[in-house]
């Protein structure tokens, strides 16, 4: 596509400026073809100190603000490209009293330009009729130009481009303001349902990790409770081994005593047999002494020992 701007520089030809302002701006013409916007916008204003109203300095500083609009442009930083666009179109409004009739012809066709470049940036923006109506005035400023101007081929050009860009825009004009907020609002809402719907996944994930969890220890529990059983039943069956061990013990105990009674007592019938036996013995005794006394002689004597 045609380049948007005629950046053209036109030496000063007029005898009344002064030669150290020719000379200046001259060097801040050459920084700006040398590409370095900054340092020629910066020599540019310090020459507006000294001659604010020259015609020729204010084109030199509208060709600076259309070059950084285009750069902007490049590193997709739309509001400093606006930005620039509109002072350049400033600069090349004043630019349009110069006394030159080539500065006067190339600052319309750029103050054109800035008008129909700041249209294309109102495209997506939301408001459908804001940027029908800025690419109207476009289309009219280049039509009003190339009616004083119309051997200028890049006015023809560029008027052409811009009537089949509104064209399509009719064809397929963006929704309007509120379709767009609409839509935003549509979509911000589809986010945080989608949120949510994340958020009630993983919820939902945790907690059927959670039941599982619970499950399994539910699981375990029986088998838990089976091995204390077990425990408990081989505690319980220790337990009544060694309370019947004193029981045996115990009757043992008796059964010892009973024993020692059955030979306690063996002695005691054997020993009433025995007095029985010297009672008989000691009775028999009396009856021979009693038949040798009668069949003797009588003893006075006293007896002091008894069996």
């Amino acid at each position: 596509m045609h380049r948007w701007a005629t950046i053209a520089l036109l030496a000063t030809a007029t005898v009344s400026l002064a030669e150290s302002f020719d000379e200046r701006l001259a060097r801040g013409n050459a920084l700006l073809r040398s590409g370095d916007v900054e340092r020629a916008t910066d020599a540019y204003r310090e020459l507006q100190v000294e001659e604010p109203e020259s015609r020729a300095l204010y084109y030199a500083m509208g060709c600076a603000h259309y070059e950084s609009a285009l750069e902007s442009l490049g590193l997709k930083d739309a509001p400093s490209a606006k930005q620039a666009f509109s002072e350049a179109q400033s600069a090349f409004e004043q630019a349009l009293a110069a006394d030159d009739p080539e500065m006067r012809k190339n600052a319309a066709f750029n103050e054109a330009n800035c008008r129909a470049q700041q249209a294309l940036l109102t495209v997506g923006a939301g408001d459908g009729e804001s940027t029908i109506n800025a690419f109207e005035y476009a289309i009219a400023k280049y039509e009003d130009c190339l009616k004083r101007y119309p051997d200028h081929k890049g006015l023809q050009q560029n008027l052409d481009h811009m009537r089949y860009r509104l064209k399509k825009l009719l064809q397929n004009p963006p929704p309007p303001q509120q379709q767009n907020d609409q839509d935003q609002q549509q979509q911000e809402q589809q986010e945080q349902k989608d949120d949510q719907q994340q958020q009630q996944g993983k919820q939902e994930g945790q907690n059927q990790q959670e039941q599982q969890e619970e499950s399994e220890e539910r699981e375990q529990q029986p088998q838990e409770q089976e091995e204390r059983q077990d425990e408990n039943g081989r505690s319980s069956d220790e337990q009544q081994e060694s309370d019947q061990q004193p029981e045996s013990g115990a009757s043992e105990a008796a059964q010892d005593e009973d024993s020692d009674s059955t030979e306690t007592q063996e002695p005691q019938s054997l020993d009433r047999q025995s007095v029985e036996a010297i009672l008989d013995s000691i009775e028999e005794r009396d009856q021979r002494e009693q038949r040798q006394i009668r069949s003797g002689p009588r003893d006075t004597r006293l007896r002091t020992e008894w069996w």
